[in-house]
């Protein structure tokens, strides 16, 4: 008897019930990403006192556009769930946007050659989606109590441009 055991991926129930978390995930990460990206563009600003080109306003607008362009990738996936049955799988959508998660953070830092960026993305990814579904991570779940916390965070920063009274000088 070997000491090493397969864990068994545990597959969604239907495609009905399953497909529309791809949704959930997909705007999960794409906000993950957008906080990481946007909390890196501060540190550099502020801490290390770089030049970034980028203002207060990414504070909310990384974060947005992140997880629309990744909700994006998920309405494609879950069309193509909906096609081909072995798209639907947990591991596959998490290999996914665990993958596009990693190589989009690799891209800040400098200096790394882009093949090494997408094997680095690749490899984990692949381990990432492996630990979550054979070891009863429940990433499903932590998504689904998260990503409206991190919606309101954007609108409480996006709104919170548009309260503060704008000083206007008329030059004559």
């Amino acid at each position: 008897m070997s000491v090493f055991t397969k864990r068994i991926e545990k597959p969604i129930a239907s495609k009905s019930q399953g497909m529309p978390v791809v949704l959930l995930l997909s705007a999960w990460f794409g906000l993950l990403v957008g906080f990481t990206e946007a909390l890196t563009l501060v540190f550099k600003t502020y801490f290390l006192h770089r030049i970034t080109g980028s203002n207060q306003q990414v504070i909310w607008m990384a974060p947005l556009s992140s997880g629309l362009l990744f909700t994006g990738i998920g309405v494609f996936l879950l069309i193509a769930g909906r096609l081909w049955s072995q798209i639907a799988s947990q591991r596959f959508n998490t290999t996914v946007f665990a993958f596009l998660a990693f190589l989009s953070l690799f891209c800040l830092v400098p200096g790394l050659h882009s093949v090494a960026k997408l094997l680095l993305a690749l490899g984990l990814a692949i381990q990432f989606a492996r630990v979550v579904t054979t070891r009863g991570f429940n990433l499903y779940r932590m998504a689904r109590q998260t990503t409206m916390r991190r919606f309101g965070i954007i609108f409480a920063h996006s709104a919170g441009p548009l309260a503060k009274p704008t000083r206007v000088f008329w030059v004559t």
